[in-house]
C-alpha cells in the first residue's frame, strides 16, 4: 500500500514539474493558471449535478436543457458508467437516456457535490498563458436525494471518478466517468 502511494506521489511530482516548466517557459504565473484550471474542472461536476436534476424532472424542456449541459461537459466519445449498470455508455446523449430512465419515474432529485480533488497530469499553455491542452483526474463526493412514488426518499452516497481533458475551442471536458456507489438508504 505504501509503495503504491510513493509511486503515485512520484508520478504526480514529475507531472507537476513538467507542468511548471511549461508554464515558466511561457512566462506565466503557474499558481494562477493551475488554480483556474482546477476551478474550471471542478465546475464540470457541479454542472453535471444541475443537469442531472433537470433531466430527472422528466419534462421535454428540462431533458433538453440537461442534454445541452451534458454535451458541453462530456467529450462526444466519453465513456460513462455507474455502479449497478453493465458496461459504460458512449457519449452524452446515451447517458441522458440512462439518467432519464433511472430518475424520471422517481420525481424530484437533488445532487449535492461535496469534497473534490483534482490532480493535473499535463498542462500546456500558449504565449498568452491560455491553456491549449491538458489532462487531469478528478474525484468528487456526491450525496443525491431522490423522491420516490411511495413518499419516501432514497439517499445515494458515492464518488464520481473522472478523467478530464482539455478540448481546444471548448475547454475542459470529462472523457471518462465512473459513478461508484458507497452506500444508500431509504427514509
Amino acid at each position: 500500500m505504501l509503495t503504491r502511494w510513493v509511486i503515485r506521489l512520484t508520478v504526480l511530482l514529475a507531472a507537476s514539474g513538467a507542468c511548471a516548466n511549461s508554464l515558466a517557459a511561457a512566462g506565466c504565473d503557474s499558481g494562477w493558471v493551475r488554480t483556474k484550471a482546477v476551478q474550471d474542472i471542478e465546475y464540470l461536476r457541479r454542472g453535471y449535478a444541475r443537469a442531472t436534476d433537470a433531466i430527472g424532472r422528466n419534462t421535454e424542456s428540462d431533458i433538453e436543457a440537461g442534454r445541452g449541459v451534458y454535451r458541453r461537459i462530456f467529450t462526444p466519445d466519453a465513456k460513462i458508467g455507474a455502479s449497478g449498470i453493465d458496461g459504460k455508455r458512449t457519449g452524452p446523449d446515451a447517458w441522458v437516456e440512462v439518467v432519464r430512465d433511472a430518475l424520471g419515474p422517481m420525481g424530484p432529485t437533488q445532487h449535492f457535490i461535496g469534497t473534490q480533488t483534482v490532480e493535473i497530469e499535463a498542462l500546456e499553455v500558449n504565449e498568452d498563458c491560455e491553456v491549449v491542452s491538458g489532462s487531469a483526474h478528478m474525484d468528487s463526493h456526491v450525496q443525491a436525494w431522490h423522491d420516490r412514488a411511495d413518499g419516501k426518499v432514497w439517499i445515494f452516497v458515492g464518488n464520481y471518478v473522472d478523467r478530464v481533458v482539455f478540448t481546444p475551442n471548448i475547454g475542459w471536458q470529462i472523457a471518462d466517468m465512473q459513478l461508484v456507489a458507497i452506500t444508500e438508504e431509504v427514509r
